[in-house]
């Protein structure tokens, strides 16, 4: 996301890739049609992707900020978006994870490059500020945890318990954590993050079971019938 009139060009993008970003990995255009077309053809670590809405072609529109981490309430309503999206021919695999790494990486690179406003993700409905954006990313592709403050997102139900958003694009299935009486909603959060991370990971559970957390903590999975949901409940 970008102040509007204030969206990168072409050239804009060449410059910013190349400078070194070791982190975040190397890119280079592979297509540049003619600036009016306001797109343009990138690949990193041998997978191709579009970067489109680039000036002086009119910007997009981004999605609704379900979520901000690192913005304040409100702002952005008239910045302009420009997407960048997984080319034609990994388009089916977009979710996986080196596609996802890849992407994420890609779009920190240009987003510390450049004078961005905000990253949008679509899947979570999450805008966050390029700095937080940056640095999750960073830590993920460095060996760190799944970013799932960022890439997914985590909302209070009614009745406390806490629901992800977003999860389902990478496994089919969202979370919701029901936690036992008293416990404190940042201990819930915390818990959700670390099960998000294992379910990145090892993918959505077919069947009812346990799980042991990194540190001992064990969690009883149960997916729903229709497998779109899956409650996690502290083991007892």
């Amino acid at each position: 996301m970008f102040e509007a009139g204030h969206r990168p060009r072409a050239a804009h993008i060449v410059a910013a890739l190349e400078t070194v970003s070791a982190e975040f990995g190397a890119a280079h255009v592979s297509h540049l049609p003619e600036p009016e077309e306001g797109w343009m053809e990138l690949v990193a670590s041998g997978l191709v992707f579009d970067l489109a809405g680039l000036a002086p072609a009119e910007g997009l529109a981004a999605g609704p900020a379900a979520f901000r981490f690192g913005l304040e309430p409100g702002v952005g309503e008239k910045w302009e978006a420009v997407d960048l999206l997984p080319g034609p021919h990994i388009a089916g695999g977009r979710a996986m994870m080196p596609v996802v790494r890849v992407m994420a990486g890609l779009a920190a690179r240009l987003a510390a490059a450049l004078c961005a406003r905000a990253v949008c993700w679509h899947p979570a409905g999450s805008w966050m500020a390029p700095d937080y954006f940056c640095r999750i990313v960073a830590g993920w592709l460095a060996g760190g945890p799944f970013p799932a403050l960022g890439l997914t997102a985590f909302e209070r139900t009614a009745g406390g318990d806490v629901k992800s958003a977003g999860l389902a694009y990478f496994t089919g299935q969202e979370l919701l954590v029901r936690p036992p009486e008293g416990e404190a909603p940042v201990d819930t959060i915390k818990l959700a993050t670390r099960l998000v991370d294992r379910l990145v990971e090892a993918g959505a559970p077919a069947e009812a079971g346990r799980v042991d957390l990194p540190g001992g903590e064990r969690v009883d999975l149960d997916p729903s019938h229709d497998g779109r949901l899956v409650t996690a409940r502290r083991a007892g």
